[in-house]
């Protein structure tokens, strides 16, 4: 799931199909593993303005709003962002066949509209974890409860982010007998489903585990 999702190096290790029906388990898991990644840069922005007594403009928000998507990208090798941009240039051929809108998707060359779409997503994804982060920097003081409690929705994020890929997984259907999905779409087994959907569970259940009165609310 690591070597799949992430650059993070697995050494010594081949795919094989085994190994595609059990991987989608671990998927939410690299989903914390990015979320944590690219929350980098925002833990660095914040702590030098802090122990640096910089004045509060927002604009290192703004720094690590960019750099948060950036990071993200770069840890993933664009792998999302890439089946994003041939998913929106296949949707957008309206009168094309369900034949040629697969013939699109394998195109390499990316088109007006998955450019478009892309500019959209990554502007939008900044946007909002910019301003999910804005209030913690914008406090007379720094309010680092709230940074971490920030930190961990951006964290359960990545995680359902992962869990959709797995649901996909474990229902959907691929549309041909052999591709780049062929052997994990519809594939992953009813075990791997069921760790996944514990760990996600256990992420929205873990506030009350330390909070039990509420007050992370």
């Amino acid at each position: 799931a690591l070597s799949f999702l992430t650059r993070i190096p697995v050494k010594n290790f081949s795919y094989e199909d085994k190994h595609w029906s059990s991987a989608p388990a671990f998927f939410p898991i690299c989903g914390i593993f990015y979320a944590l990644v690219s929350m980098i840069p925002f833990a660095l922005f914040f702590s030098a303005a802090f122990f640096l007594s910089s004045p509060k403009t927002g604009f290192e928000t703004v720094l690590s709003a960019i750099a948060y998507t950036a990071v993200g990208a770069w840890f993933t090798r664009g792998f999302h962002l890439d089946g994003f941009c041939d998913a929106c240039d296949a949707f957008s051929a309206m009168s094309a066949s369900k034949e040629k809108r697969l013939e699109i998707m394998k195109d390499p060359r990316i088109g007006s509209s998955a450019a478009a779409a892309l500019f959209i997503l990554l502007t939008l994804k900044t946007a909002c974890v910019f301003f999910l982060f804005l209030n913690c920097f914008s406090f007379e003081d720094y309010d680092f409860s709230a940074f971490f409690l920030c930190v961990f929705f951006v964290v359960l994020s990545g995680a359902f982010a992962r869990f959709a890929m797995v649901l996909l997984a474990y229902l959907g259907k691929y549309p041909k007998k052999d591709g780049t999905a062929a052997k994990i779409v519809g594939k992953a087994a009813p075990s791997a489903f069921c760790f996944a959907l514990s760990i996600i569970l256990f992420l929205i259940s873990s506030p009350f585990l330390f909070f039990p009165d509420g007050t992370y609310l």
